[in-house]
């Protein structure tokens, strides 16, 4: 699994957390060793036509429909002759509209967490008459707890920001924050963060696999099935547009629930993607609907390192 993957140090944000391009060719050089890679159609005919996968087999997931895909990924894929599996919120896309999600990581890279702290704590004292809204210690004691890849503020601003406010107060938080600390204007960001349709249909075009992210990366499980069901529907518009027949979603952030299970079915996917980390022992067991996935932090990025054993946990 892979998100940001560019030349960061060289990058107008050094401090976003991703992986290095040179890392990510180095990465593909060691799986190239150790795995044996596969096509997302080949992955779905082992779940329904008996198909058997090589020994050791790998599929490459993106999520979030970053530029970087298809300036530093694809063109590298494309030259080894390796498919990759990119999963695309669409909002940006249609809208040139920055994710609440890309706020945060591009705050958090920005900004101190300190002073991050110290603005949520005065807008949240501006709010704690209104209906729904707990003190700023309440939800930190709940929600600063420490996760693989980040300490307790740092989980605690993501979790607040991601869902644990109500909305409207939640995204009027994030644009003030964003307003604040951030200074470019948000179609700008968008435009250099996201691919476009056009990037899209090209990506296809030439082998990759393109799959759902939602259209607004919500949590599915913190949303209800009415709007699940919306999310579902604007998603699959999307990938009608582009030519795409076989569905497949990556959960935003690795969160569903059994209503979303439950929609995958009746939506007629064939593959759904989690965020826990680990790997499928046996196809015939796995749910095809809850498979796990390696972040890249997981892997080597040295083509002679042995192959790690991988602590099972949620990524996300």
């Amino acid at each position: 699994m892979y998100h940001y993957v560019r030349e960061i140090g060289k990058s107008r944000y050094p401090n976003i957390k991703g992986l290095e391009a040179e890392l990510f060719r180095k990465q593909l050089n060691y799986l190239n060793t150790h795995y044996s890679f596969i096509t997302m159609e080949e992955l779905i005919a082992s779940f329904e036509e008996s198909y058997d996968l090589p020994k050791n087999s790998v599929l490459l997931t993106f999520d979030d429909g970053y530029l970087d895909h298809y300036s530093y990924v694809f063109p590298l894929l494309d030259s080894m002759k390796i498919q990759g599996s990119f999963f695309i919120p669409v909002k940006p896309i249609l809208e040139s509209k920055v994710l609440d999600v890309n706020k945060i990581h591009f705050l958090l890279a920005t900004t101190s967490p300190e002073k991050l702290l110290q603005s949520i704590k005065d807008m949240l004292d501006g709010i704690k008459n209104e209906t729904g809204i707990q003190p700023f210690d309440e939800y930190y004691n709940t929600l600063a707890k420490p996760n693989r890849f980040d300490p307790a503020e740092i989980i605690f601003i993501k979790r607040l920001l991601q869902h644990q406010l109500p909305e409207p107060y939640r995204s009027e938080l994030i644009d003030r924050l964003f307003e604040a600390y951030f200074h470019i204007s948000e179609v700008t960001l968008s435009k250099e963060l996201y691919l476009t349709m056009d990037q899209c249909r090209c990506m296809a075009k030439y082998g990759m696999h393109i799959g759902a992210h939602t259209y607004d990366h919500f949590w599915l499980n913190k949303i209800s099935e009415k709007e699940q069901v919306r999310q579902f529907n604007l998603n699959l518009d999307f990938l009608d547009n582009l030519g795409i027949a076989e569905r497949t979603m990556a959960y935003p952030f690795g969160g569903y629930n059994d209503k979303t299970l439950k929609l995958m079915q009746e939506f007629n996917f064939t593959a759904g993607f989690t965020t826990q980390a680990d790997t499928v022992k046996d196809l015939k067991t796995a749910s095809k609907f809850e498979l796990p996935r390696l972040d890249t932090n997981d892997i080597p990025k040295e083509t002679q390192r042995s192959v790690p054993k991988i602590k099972k946990t949620n990524q996300r």
